[in-house]
């Protein structure tokens, strides 16, 4: 019953653009409950979950194209993980502290075929070094080389 349920809320999750607040208010429980569905299932700060989503979107929606926007604190660059918030990384599980360094994304990006273009809706994610991780996987890059507002590009 997990599975079927895991597997609905990242079915909605995806058609709804990642847009949490409506994809709790279609599963009928509240965002605290989503949030908590999340971590019960792995899904925040592991890059095997990310590579997992990718190819289960990819499967589930060809298309000519794809984006990827990856949103949540961001650090940039360095190797290790898990990693805390004075390390480098980005999409970071507060309750686990897992996350997912940038050598980790390098190799999820491409496990999954690659994207068209990469969104990081991250602090300090623009950099050279995270740019040269992802090189091989991603055509075009978005993101912020200074700190971001909370609220991320909205």
């Amino acid at each position: 019953l997990d599975d079927v349920e895991r597997e609905r809320i990242l079915e909605l999750l995806a058609r709804e653009g990642g847009d949490k607040k409506r994809t709790a208010e279609l599963l009928g429980i509240s965002l605290k409950t989503l949030y908590n569905k999340l971590h019960r299932y792995g899904v925040m700060g592991d890059a095997k979950e990310l590579l997992n989503f990718i190819k289960w979107t990819k499967a589930r929606y060809p298309a000519r194209r794809y984006a990827l926007i990856l949103w949540n604190h961001g650090n940039g660059w360095l190797r290790g993980n898990p990693t805390d918030y004075g390390s480098k990384g980005i999409s970071y599980d507060e309750e686990t502290g897992n996350n997912i360094d940038i050598p980790q994304l390098g190799r999820v990006l491409a496990g999954a075929g690659g994207v068209d273009l990469l969104a990081t809706d991250a602090c300090l994610m623009q950099m050279a070094e995270v740019a040269y991780e992802v090189k091989d996987s991603v055509s075009f890059m978005v993101g912020s080389e200074e700190t971001e507002p909370g609220s991320g590009y909205s």
